[in-house]
């Protein structure tokens, strides 16, 4: 999403039409779910990452993968 739910608000603040507005509250609510769920999301990534911190930190020495997501990428192709 472009606009932040800050700039949504501001931008409603001028007239909109009812049909604006009601899509305007779907949208934020749409938004709102989604940022809920990702936030679900990212603590059982943590949580099941915990079970491989050792097997990471032994790929994380070679030079190359110290970023935590090409180790997750280049596990999931070997």
């Amino acid at each position: 999403m472009r606009a932040t739910v800050e700039e949504l608000t501001l931008a409603t603040d001028c007239k909109i039409t009812p049909e604006q507005a009601n899509k305007l509250r779907v949208i934020k609510a749409h938004f709102d779910a989604l940022t809920f769920c990702k936030g679900n999301l990212d603590q059982l990534i943590t949580e099941l990452g915990k079970e491989f911190q050792e097997e990471q930190k032994l790929v994380q020495a070679v030079p190359d993968f110290k970023n935590p997501i090409t180790t997750c990428v280049s596990s999931s192709t070997l």
